[in-house]
């Protein structure tokens, strides 16, 4: 098929998580614990009944992402992170190491897969940051007190083996802080900035045969944000390396439950994934005919805080 059945891809990027969030608010922080833990369910059960998600349960939530990771810090609270060398896995630019002020960690490691990025200058708190594979991670043993990551575990093509390594640099009693989506079976999850081609065109990762999705991929990408130089960037990096785990959320629970004592799971339903539904009826018979749930189709974002215990993760 030619590129001419594609719309013109729209170049905007999403925003950055962190524009918006407050850091160390006292109030807004008090506002997400209630809101997470009394809001949200309650607007899950209203949405079950009116959206016709009979399936949405605890731990599965109504609602956009938008607070997780601050919201997870100070549940954690500063007397588990005050003083402890924190590693924070796919650092990216360190965007995130602004929320960590108030919480005076000793330190905080960065490792990323790539190792040309480099980190931000404006506001970073982060000591040393290490280009490594989160399943050979250049630590000893036990030597954080916690591990924390944002949209970084999605991208885990052997998440076992990676949180087995995870666990090994932390030891038991240690924390684990995610926050990680959208995940590679729902709306815009191949990454690709994001619904570049629209919502209509959200799962085309997996309704298009293989030469259809590399001329979509193609056509959608944009010189200077998806190809910097000639190399892929951003979501067309990940689609080149097939940088994604392909796990649902049942998945994930089931190994995170094995290792550690979950605080916090919680997953959140993509509400332009309802849309997509609700507007495109054939594509979406089409997804479920492929054998895609209405589960994995719909749910993007997990949201984890748990304690690593002292049963050891097994490999896959």
């Amino acid at each position: 098929m030619g590129s001419t059945r594609w719309p013109q891809p729209d170049p905007r990027a999403g925003r950055s998580f962190s524009e918006g969030s407050p850091v160390g608010d006292r109030w807004q922080n008090d506002l997400k614990r209630i809101g997470y833990r009394t809001l949200l369910p309650l607007l899950s059960r209203v949405a079950a009944r009116r959206r016709g998600i009979a399936w949405l349960r605890p731990p599965l939530t109504w609602g956009p992402r938008g607070t997780e990771f601050d919201y997870l810090l100070s549940v954690l609270g500063r007397s588990s992170i005050a003083g402890q060398d924190v590693l924070l896995q796919g650092i990216g630019g360190g965007e995130e190491s602004r929320f960590w002020l108030p919480y005076a960690p000793n330190s905080l490691i960065g490792v990323d897969f790539d190792p040309g990025r480099t980190l931000d200058d404006a506001g970073n708190t982060v000591t040393r940051n290490f280009a490594a594979d989160l399943t050979a991670l250049p630590f000893s043993d036990h030597v954080f007190g916690g591990v924390a990551s944002i949209n970084t575990w999605e991208h885990v093509q052997r998440p076992r083996a990676a949180l087995e390594e995870t666990k090994r640099v932390v030891g038991p009693g240690g924390w684990f802080l995610a926050t990680f989506g959208p995940l590679y079976r729902t709306v815009g999850g191949d990454h690709l900035s994001r619904l570049r081609g629209g919502l209509e065109h959200g799962y085309n990762h997996l309704i298009l045969d293989t030469g259809d999705y590399r001329d979509f991929v193609e056509h959608m990408s944009v010189p200077g944000v998806d190809v910097i130089d000639g190399s892929p960037a951003l979501g067309r990096l990940y689609i080149d390396l097939d940088l994604f785990s392909h796990w649902g959320w049942r998945d994930y629970h089931r190994l995170f439950d094995e290792v550690m004592d979950l605080q916090v799971f919680t997953c959140h339903v993509d509400l332009e994934a309802v849309e997509f539904r609700d507007r495109f009826r054939a594509k979406w018979s089409l997804l479920l005919e492929k054998g895609h749930s209405e589960e994995d189709l719909l749910i993007s974002t997990l949201v984890v805080l748990g304690r690593f215990t002292d049963t050891s993760a097994s490999h896959d």
